[in-house]
């Protein structure tokens, strides 16, 4: 009788590989020990990734819109109302914990704790669930420091509220690819299913791979799939209900194209914008398109040597990544995404490594390590290709992982232009002292805006 193990890799589930035990970190205290040092290290360097003068200064909507409706309506009173067409759980969660627990002087540092901490987590998840697609211990390492090292994040995306989605984004489609071992851990990540797809309504995306696995035989997915289908749904509701504002439209088959190349290949390598902005205006998108070059090729490899599972990945991290960075243009719908119709380096300047560009970066990336596991494993059976085939796969991963680290002190903050957070607070709080509870005072944030604050708030919330 045929035993799971026996089944051709092409034909096996995720979560049905067999166990390998080749060194002390496949095993369960070894997992443990790397699921705890990647959490840490993504806290660390996400922190890290913020210049130190912008841990004070509070970015975007998590002023303008998560702080001052909490403050207007109560913490815990928002957290299910939609914004702009969609939900934002995450940000609104974390900012009524804040507003708690937390002086409202603090609020800036605790938000970059905050979103480190859960960045660092998302890192350890990914680990945690590539192991079936990347049973490879250093490829599926390599995958997990995706999260935090890829350096087109500390433009924007690093450290606040306002772009946890992308991690959200980045999570989802591992979520969906992997196969719990028990119900208690379906249940787990049917929750975590939900909350992202309550936080990134982009997620829907991946609504496909849930019809691949409906077949009885994998109905311990079951939960997760039916979580994530209902926080689509609910965002679904949202964006009708409360459409958003701004009116999308399509930039054209090659300004999608341009735009992905600027947005998503350049800033890895070139993540500061003036170096970016320079190249474009010498060379076009030459130099992004070369850059794609190794990921397709990595993708093709994936594709033709992986497993049937392995295949679905790289088709969901090519659909993710050029989705969502399709999607987020065409929903910007401004001028500044049409990249065909540009108009010099002024027209690029802030308009180069969009936020959108991240998530889709991630899932580029992500074909180099998924090929270095294909590539390690394919040819275990011949001891005479397997040294120079797990030789080239750790070439690919570490060279890989060099070259972020190498761009990431190459980045630039877009914070510099917002105020003191802690300060403006302590002195908002003196005048308040004095002042009637209805009188207004008006707080900087990045970027270049600013909020109204009643006494009456200011004082409930920094004692």
């Amino acid at each position: 009788m045929s035993t799971v193990a026996e089944l051709p890799s092409s034909r096996r589930s995720p979560g049905t590989e067999p166990a390998r035990k080749d060194a002390f970190f496949a095993g369960t205290i070894g997992t443990a020990i790397i699921l705890v040092l990647l959490t840490a290290a993504g806290a660390l360097i996400s922190i890290l990734k913020v210049p130190v003068e912008h841990h004070d200064v509070v970015w975007a909507e998590d002023a303008g819109l998560f702080l001052v409706e909490a403050a207007k309506t109560g913490p815990w009173n928002v957290i299910f109302d939609g914004y702009a067409g969609y939900q934002h759980l995450i940000p609104r969660v974390a900012t009524a914990a804040i507003l708690s627990f937390v002086p409202l002087s603090d609020f800036a540092f605790a938000v970059l704790i905050v979103c480190a901490v859960l960045t660092g987590l998302t890192a350890a998840a990914v680990y945690w669930l590539s192991r079936d697609l990347i049973p490879w211990i250093p490829g599926r390492l390599a995958v997990a420091c995706i999260t935090f090292l890829i350096p087109s994040s500390s433009q924007e995306v690093v450290g606040n509220l306002a772009d946890i989605h992308s991690y959200c984004m980045w999570l989802v489609p591992w979520i969906l690819l992997s196969r719990p071992r028990s119900w208690a851990g379906s249940a787990f990540w049917a929750v975590v299913a939900f909350v992202c797809a309550m936080t990134e309504i982009q997620a829907l995306l991946f609504l496909p791979l849930v019809l691949l696995r409906l077949h009885p035989r994998h109905r311990i997915v079951w939960p997760v799939f039916a979580a994530f289908v209902a926080g689509i749904a609910w965002q679904g509701v949202t964006a009708v209900t409360e459409p958003r504002p701004s009116s999308p439209a399509w930039p054209g088959l090659a300004g999608i194209m341009e735009g992905y190349l600027y947005n998503t290949t350049l800033p890895l390598l070139f993540p500061r914008g003036a170096s970016a902005i320079s190249l474009i205006q010498t060379s076009g998108a030459l130099i992004p398109a070369l850059l794609l070059v190794p990921f397709a090729v990595a993708g093709v490899v994936a594709f033709f040597l992986g497993s049937r599972w392995q295949k679905i990945a790289v088709i969901t991290l090519l659909v993710g990544s050029t989705g969502v960075y399709a999607g987020g243009a065409i929903v910007d719908g401004s001028i500044g995404v049409d990249y065909e119709n540009n108009y010099g380096a002024d027209f690029f300047d802030g308009f180069i490594n969009l936020r959108y560009g991240v998530p889709a970066g991630m899932f580029l990336t992500a074909l180099v390590p998924l090929a270095a596991a294909v590539l390690a494993r394919r040819f275990d059976v011949d001891s005479r290709l397997r040294g120079w085939a797990v030789a080239v796969a750790l070439l690919l991963v570490t060279g890989m992982l060099a070259v972020f680290v190498y761009a990431n002190f190459r980045t630039e903050s877009s914070r510099s232009a917002g105020g003191n957070w802690s300060e403006q607070i302590d002195v908002a709080a003196e005048t308040c002292a004095v002042a009637p509870a209805s009188e207004t005072v008006y707080i900087y944030y990045a970027p270049i805006r600013e909020i109204p604050l009643t006494c009456a708030q200011v004082l409930e919330y920094q004692p």
